[in-house]
């Protein structure tokens, strides 16, 4: 059996039934790719991209150092103006602990369905790296 990555919502809101009926399969966004893993004395940076409504969404994997694969966290983010570094401290304290993070530029805010459709294609990028379980 095969870990998936979890979503984790700090909003706790769930989107799913929200918006306009929900996602049609040609428009969810599609995973990209990932750039050079940058090693640090706490963690490893890897810079990570998805395609999503029309726009390269960027996005940042943060990983325990080490080479063997571990859990990671999709951070989703609510609608209010924090940023990705706004987490950091959230980030930092769960890859302390031997979890991974991703976490990406979210969509305007009000847009639940494009909120739904960016998590479910960051869990699929996500789930594709050797380094995740």
């Amino acid at each position: 059996m095969v870990a998936r990555p979890v979503v984790l919502s700090l909003m706790l809101a769930a989107v799913a039934g929200c918006g306009n009926g929900g996602p049609t399969a040609p428009s969810l966004p599609q995973p990209t790719g990932f750039g050079i893993a940058r090693p640090f004395s706490t963690h490893v940076a890897i810079d990570a991209t998805f395609q999503g409504g029309g726009r390269t969404v960027p996005g940042l994997l943060l990983l325990p150092p080490g080479a063997q694969p571990h859990p990671v966290l999709v951070l989703v983010r609510g609608s209010k103006r924090w940023t990705r570094v706004d987490y950091e401290p959230f980030t930092a304290n769960f890859v302390s602990r031997g979890y991974g993070v991703f976490s990406y530029d979210k969509a305007a805010a009000g847009d639940f369905d494009r909120f739904a459709d960016d998590a479910a294609a960051a869990a699929r990028l996500i789930g594709g790296h050797p380094r995740v379980t």
